[in-house]
């Protein structure tokens, strides 16, 4: 019964590619190819050995004109994909259709390639329907959505022991990056900390860079779906990235240093964690200064006088803070150490103990800033018992802003 059912098949596909030849072209309204209705119904009637005959036949012939037939097949390995480990038919059925689909361009199916990617674990069904989805997703945010969440909680995964086949991983972030969507930017930045293995991580960087849109803004943005205790590691990668130039890490590091000096935590391990996020920033912005900086660095002074008034940082950081100030060139940064010049002349009026150190570094970056607002915390200073050496260097402050 099967061999004449199949020899049945063989003229009726025969007669139909005859008739594919011969017949003209509807001038009025499209017509389901004959090829095409054949392969359907006998994919439809057939038993399974049947219907993966019809996918290699529909295979050989051009893949947009199969794409029904692909789709209708689709739905069919769907419902039965909980046996498509155990039988080896249905599998191949699976992988032509996959491998068919993803050359048909039928974007409507992605849905339930998502699906089928989720119900199956063979690893090179899952790869080619990741190529699948590669091929038809860009622009799909739903598809986006499915495989940012996805490689990101394998990423997480990783993270926490678990052994993710990896070839999976690799296929998911390289047909991520063909897809190029910008939301994808947190999901390759922690791939890239993840450090899954080094090809996983060197397609994630390539994802990162094939994004485009506003680099600076999207990794400050990605800084925000990552756990503080990634914040000082992900940040030493972009600062030294060679994918971001100066002007774009600058800006990222203003945005970063903004995220730091405004996170609130009671946990004394992460505000440890936090000093020392906001120490490199800092040291990069003292070297590459850029407007955006001004507010954050004056907060992150704020934020670190504090903390040496309390013994929670060491004065090296403060004085870091002030180098930073004075490198950036603002008036936001003079106004500000010129309060603090006033708070330590009071200090010294009143005989409190200050730091000469500080005292020095304050008036050396006001003297670089070079902002009038200075003046009077400057000419006061002269006037007070300081050493030598600061009265010197008040002098001097005081002298170029005459100039």
């Amino acid at each position: 019964m099967k061999r004449s059912f199949i020899l049945s098949l063989f003229l009726i596909l025969a007669a139909a590619a005859v008739y594919s030849q011969t017949s003209q072209p509807s001038t009025t309204s499209p017509q389901t190819s004959p090829i095409l209705s054949t392969l359907t119904a006998a994919f439809d009637r057939g038993d399974v050995n049947t219907k993966l005959q019809v996918m290699q036949r529909a295979a050989a012939q051009p893949a947009d004109q199969m794409a029904p037939l692909y789709s209708h097949a689709l739905d069919y390995v769907v419902d039965n994909a909980p046996d498509v480990k155990t039988n080896d038919t249905l599998y191949q059925i699976a992988l032509t259709d996959v491998r068919g689909l993803a050359k048909a361009g039928d974007k409507s199916v992605l849905s339930q390639l998502w699906h089928l990617f989720l119900s199956v674990n063979d690893n090179t069904l899952r790869i080619a329907i990741l190529d699948a989805v590669g091929e038809l997703g860009k622009g799909d945010a739903q598809t986006v959505v499915n495989l940012n969440a996805w490689i990101q909680d394998t990423a997480l995964s990783s993270q926490g022991g678990a052994r993710p086949d990896q070839q999976v991983i690799l296929s998911a972030v390289q047909n991520l990056a063909k897809i190029a969507d910008s939301t994808s930017y947190p999901v390759f930045l922690h791939v890239i900390l993840a450090q899954v293995s080094d090809t996983i991580t060197a397609a994630a960087a390539k994802g990162l860079q094939g994004l485009s849109g506003d680099a600076a803004a999207a990794s400050v943005d990605a800084m925000r779906h990552l756990d503080p205790a990634q914040w000082s590691y992900a940040a030493q990668y972009l600062l030294s990235s060679d994918q971001l130039d100066d002007a774009t890490k600058s800006k990222f590091a203003a945005g970063v240093l903004g995220l730091a000096v405004d996170f609130k935590s009671s946990s004394a391990e992460q505000q440890l964690t936090l000093r020392n996020v906001r120490a490199i920033l800092v040291r990069y912005l003292t070297q590459h200064p850029t407007p955006e900086a001004a507010n954050p660095l004056v907060k992150n002074f704020n934020l670190t006088v504090q903390e040496f008034d309390t013994g929670r940082t060491t004065r090296d950081r403060l004085l870091e803070s002030i180098a930073a100030l004075g490198a950036s060139g603002s008036d936001q940064a003079a106004a500000r150490l010129s309060d603090y010049l006033n708070l330590l002349n009071t200090y010294t009026e009143n005989d409190r103990s200050y730091d000469t150190q500080v005292v020095l570094a304050v008036i050396n970056n006001l003297k670089t800033l070079g902002k009038q607002v200075a003046y009077q915390p400057l000419f006061y200073a002269t006037l007070l018992k300081y050493p030598q050496r600061v009265l010197q260097a008040a002098q001097d402050a005081l002298s170029a802003l005459q100039k």
